[in-house]
């Protein structure tokens, strides 16, 4: 699938390389700026105290959520959902259609996120399953994975 970059994408990917010395990997443009970033760079970003993560917010006037990118699609989520401790494992394809939690069709792999308690349930599903449709698109646009089930 080939992702289109606006203006906006670039000057915002120049911007952040300008701040930090990071060029994202990805730009995901929504109520918030999503920063997909290499691993072992969200500290780069982030910079000492958050500086750069505060500028760059007070700049854009919109909140940025960093993620570290992992060839690992479990290890991607954890980054995606931290500072949560969650269980995450990426299940094979299962006939199970009816028992997902969400829009996930039974057939192909899917993640299996494990919360420890029902308000971290609540927090990764979000209010009417923002979060969890938002993570859904993550899989879908990295690793080709349609659904996530969350217990």
């Amino acid at each position: 699938m080939r992702r289109r970059y606006t203006p906006e994408h670039l000057r915002l990917g120049s911007l952040v390389h300008t701040l930090t010395g990071v060029t994202p990997k990805d730009i995901i443009l929504d109520d918030a700026i999503t920063l997909i970033v290499p691993e072992h760079a969200a500290g780069r970003v982030i910079g000492k105290q958050a500086t750069h993560l505060k500028r760059l917010e007070k700049t854009l006037g919109k909140q940025v959520r960093i993620i570290e990118y992992h060839e690992d699609p479990a290890q991607f989520i954890r980054n995606a959902l931290f500072p949560l401790k969650v269980d995450v494992r990426l299940e094979a394809a299962a006939g199970q259609a009816g028992s997902d939690q969400g829009a996930g069709t039974g057939a192909g792999p899917r993640i299996i996120i494990t919360a420890p308690d029902h308000q971290t349930r609540a927090t990764i599903i979000g209010r009417e399953r923002k979060r969890q449709l938002f993570l859904e698109e993550l899989l879908r646009r990295y690793f080709s994975i349609p659904s996530i089930r969350v217990q």
